[in-house]
């Protein structure tokens, strides 16, 4: 006779929040999880009670007041639109193309992915249901990306005032974008390790106060790297990159600043007085250089994956193809507030944090920005992985 055996279906802890929840699940403010000016995907598992809500269901929202707050949320059209103001002006306002395809009682693992804008090229804004694009990539208008920071507490499944109607399962939020691939690998085995314990903290801040900080001439002696220049374009304490002699590149380099494989954001101002319109970048990472005319300046962000083995951060003159130029002539450009973080998880809210018998939900990206849930409204359940 064979018997029978009881089938074991895995779970793990989620959070039931009800909209009657005085606020939603509540993250102190830290910069470390903040957004800043910098590319960023806000991934999120969920399941909505209604995915055509009567009113909007905010997912994130990260809010100092009513004119400075960013956030992610379910439309009443099962759209999903991402916004951030600072000082009540709209810095970013993109929705998806498409509604979420679910039915009641279905989960979704979904995310917006963000690449920011820059004054040489339009941004853009991917929206991911499920392993698939959400409609089609919506554009964002090339400008100077403005930091959309603010000091606010975060808000998850709810606002200030009230919490969603839906069952949360986990947060993710990033500051690179993901990519389709990126987030269905994340949905089914984790944050990478290439991308635990990231921050936007900087690893690195320049400081030309006493000289170039340990950037050198990567083009011999035709070249010189200058720190503590002052008076120039009306700002003091420049590094000058300077060919004094004969035809090339024009580069400084710094050791010891990327490894491969990481993601980083090089945020930097450059001068360009080279004599003509050039391109500038941050050679070996997997971004866009910036074209700056002559005689002007431009606050840059290079943002990318380090695909290189060398260890040195390599700034200057650069082509379309991200490799330095070779057409030759004399030259100067100047560079300062250069900041480096390393990009990837910024805060991790996994099932597994969840404290079975309390309101903590534990930060797994070892920042130490644990949430808490509301003291009413959001009841732990448990939920088929």
């Amino acid at each position: 006779m064979i018997k029978n055996k009881r089938l074991t279906i895995p779970t793990s802890l989620a959070v039931d929040m009800d909209a009657g929840a005085p606020t939603g699940i509540t993250v102190a403010h830290s910069t470390e999880y903040d957004l800043g000016s910098t590319s960023f995907s806000l991934p999120f598992d969920i399941t909505a009670d209604d995915w055509t809500p009567g009113t909007e269901q905010w997912i994130f929202l990260k809010k100092q007041d009513a004119n400075n707050y960013w956030g992610l949320k379910l439309d009443t059209g099962g759209t999903l639109t991402f916004i951030a103001v600072v000082a009540s002006a709209t810095i970013l306002s993109v929705t998806s193309t498409s509604a979420i395809s679910a039915v009641v009682g279905q989960s979704v693992f979904g995310c917006v992915s963000a690449t920011r804008e820059s004054a040489a090229a339009a941004g853009s804004a991917v929206f991911i249901a499920n392993g698939a694009q959400l409609g089609t990539t919506v554009s964002i208008t090339a400008a100077t990306a403005a930091s959309i920071s603010n000091t606010g507490i975060l808000y998850l499944a709810g606002t200030d005032a009230a919490g969603s109607a839906m069952i949360v399962r986990a947060f993710y939020p990033y500051n690179r974008a993901l990519s389709v691939a990126d987030v269905t690998t994340l949905r089914t085995s984790g944050v990478a390790t290439a991308d635990a314990s990231r921050s936007q903290t900087a690893v690195y801040t320049s400081n030309f106060t006493a000289g170039a900080d340990s950037f050198v001439s990567l083009d011999g002696g035709g070249v010189t790297v200058t720190g503590n220049i002052d008076g120039i374009d009306g700002e003091d304490n420049w590094c000058r990159v300077s060919r004094v002699s004969g035809t090339g590149d024009i580069r400084a380099s710094r050791p010891t600043m990327f490894v491969q494989g990481n993601s980083y954001a090089v945020t930097v101002k450059i001068r360009n007085e080279t004599g003509a319109t050039a391109n500038f970048g941050v050679i070996g990472l997997s971004s866009t250089p910036v074209s700056i005319a002559n005689n002007a300046t431009a606050v840059c962000v290079f943002q990318g994956t380090r695909t290189q083995s060398g260890t040195g951060l390599i700034i200057g003159r650069a082509t379309a193809d991200n490799s330095t130029t070779t057409s030759g002539g004399t030259g100067i450009f100047y560079f300062k507030e250069m900041v480096q973080v390393l990009n990837g998880n910024t805060l991790s809210l996994p099932p597994t944090g969840l404290d079975a018998s309390g309101t903590a939900w534990t930060d797994a990206s070892g920042n130490g920005n644990s949430a808490t849930l509301p003291g009413s409204g959001a009841t732990k359940v448990s939920a088929i992985k």
